[in-house]
């Protein structure tokens, strides 16, 4: 969102500008807006996608057959909610005020780009609005990088390697040769994009133990400890 406002104010050092997880779309009709009022609606979207992917995994599928992850899902959560004894109760709502800026489309000036690195799977800066952004921003020099099944903070999540964070990850690539050849997008090396991992929902022993103190997902026993990788490898 910083990084948008500052297109408008042009600094004349400035040829370039990259956006991770785009959080703006200035310019757009109310309806693609991004608001906070409506932030629970954008998760629940990317929520959505993630739970369809399980019929992508025949494990995930065979699991939850016939009925699906997702309706399994909503049926858990009407249980929890069930005879809820939470307060609901008015508030005063938070207003800043408007400046000239404000829902107004940023302009690419002359000789600088804008690269926007988005994942689909982003619950906290839904996809859409990378696309709107794309949209209005008033110039050519712009370029949309979407991958399919990143999360928020394209590069600091792009791993090529399952796990590994050792490594550049894909979006650092991308960072770099956009740095390196000065913002000119038609030089940008995007091969790493094609050599993202496949979607695979099968969680890592380090994973299991963190979160579910099971070595099995499913049908694990839950062992009421915590437990390091180390004294199992």
């Amino acid at each position: 969102m910083l990084v948008e406002r500052l297109m408008h104010l042009e600094p004349p050092k400035v040829i370039g500008y990259v956006l991770d997880g785009i959080a703006t779309s200035s310019g757009a009709s109310a309806d693609k807006f991004e608001y906070y009022s409506t932030y629970d609606t954008d998760f629940g979207e990317v929520g959505d996608a993630f739970l369809a992917l399980c019929e992508e995994d025949k494990e995930c599928n065979d699991r939850f057959s016939p009925k699906g992850l997702q309706d399994a899902l909503q049926d858990l959560i009407l249980q929890v909610d069930n005879d809820s004894n939470s307060t609901n109760y008015k508030a005063n709502g938070i207003i800043y005020e408007r400046d000239q800026y404000w829902n107004k489309a940023a302009t690419i000036p002359k000789g600088v780009s804008v690269l926007l690195l988005q994942g689909k799977l982003d619950a906290r800066t839904a996809p859409k609005y990378a696309e709107y952004l794309l949209e209005v921003l008033d110039g050519r020099e712009k370029e949309l990088i979407t991958f399919e099944y990143a999360i928020h903070g394209i590069v600091r999540t792009t791993t090529l390697n399952e796990g590994d964070y050792t490594n550049a990850t894909c979006g650092m690539m991308l960072l770099a040769s956009y740095v390196s050849n000065g913002g000119d997008l038609k030089r940008l090396d995007k091969s790493c994009v094609d050599k993202m991992p496949a979607f695979n929902l099968t969680s890592s022993y380090d994973t299991r133990y963190q979160y579910l103190n099971t070595d099995d997902a499913y049908d694990g026993a839950f062992t009421g400890e915590e437990e390091s990788s180390s004294s199992h490898q």
